[in-house]
């Protein structure tokens, strides 16, 4: 399962922009061209990608090269800087696989499979949302003093609804 995930401080909210289930069976180092594809089609190609060093794919010395050269940029406070945030894409999976039936499907057939990973990552996003509300509720709640007041779900779904832009 290929998952790109957003990265931005200024972001309240960071949420699943793009996955892409795969068999067990297929290789995934081309798999960053059909995620491109897919966040290009949906708005959200990112300015800068962070991913493991398996993704690509060059003849060999080409490969050792680049290999090479990636090992002394991996030293660098920049590539520090920039590869801090990628820790988070892989809490992200282990949260996944703790929380969710990722870890085992107990479906077959690759249409449910495919269906279920997607149906897991739009909860993802939702619970990401109604956190992030929530928190905002609370800060409001501080700010005002007054007694605590439930928004309803039309609210709820309305605010997110404006946030990504449906």
């Amino acid at each position: 399962m290929q998952v790109s995930e957003t990265y931005n401080p200024e972001n309240p909210v960071q949420i699943i922009t793009a996955a892409f289930p795969q068999t067990a069976s297929k290789s995934d180092q081309n798999a960053v061209t059909t995620m491109l594809e897919k966040m290009e089609k949906a708005g959200a190609k990112p300015e800068i990608l962070l991913a493991d060093s398996g993704y690509g794919s060059d003849e060999y010395d080409a490969r050792s090269l680049r290999l090479r050269e990636r090992r002394l940029h991996e030293k660098t406070e920049e590539f520090r800087e920039d590869y801090r945030m990628r820790s988070g894409e892989e809490a992200l999976f282990g949260r996944l696989k703790q929380f969710t039936p990722l870890r085992r499907l107990g479906i077959r057939g690759k249409t449910a499979v495919y269906n279920t990973i997607y149906s897991i990552t739009a909860v993802r996003n939702i619970m990401q949302m109604a956190g992030f509300y929530k928190k905002q509720r609370r800060q409001k709640q501080k700010m005002t003093a007054n007694k605590p007041k439930m928004a309803s779900f039309t609210t709820f779904f309305s605010q997110l609804c404006q946030y990504i832009d449906l």
